[in-house]
């Protein structure tokens, strides 16, 4: 599971080097594992909702890398000026917008895991 959160984790563009972000993804991975079991009302994850952990795991992963994590590029441009060349860059939506991103990833799969709940007596 670690390998398989590695590799999008490098889908969107961040690579795990230290032995830091691996126990950084453990720790992750469980979250969500527990997350889809409290959820779910089960004992163990089936393989369909595998790809459910994978992306709960990667959005946990964001929100607790968030403070470090710095975007490729300079930002939104909010201002082209011509003579002189001036661009000035919006860096305040950065952030926001990582944020979102993790928030989709740990939230966008409720159907899924409706099709997997099992009531509980």
């Amino acid at each position: 599971m670690k390998d398989e959160v590695a590799r999008r984790l490098a889908f969107f563009g961040y690579e795990c080097h230290s032995a830091a972000d691996d126990i950084k993804i453990d720790v992750c991975v469980n979250i969500a594992e527990q997350a889809i079991k409290s959820i779910c009302n089960i004992e163990k994850i089936p393989e369909a909702l595998r790809h459910v952990q994978i992306d709960m795991a990667c959005g946990h992963f964001f929100k607790m890398e968030q403070p470090s994590l710095k975007p490729a590029g300079d930002g939104i441009i909010k201002s082209i000026q011509e003579g002189d060349t001036a661009i000035a860059f919006d860096t305040s939506k950065k952030d926001l917008s990582l944020n979102d991103f993790a928030d989709i990833l740990i939230n966008s799969h409720k159907d899924a895991l409706a099709a997997h709940r099992r009531i509980k007596w």
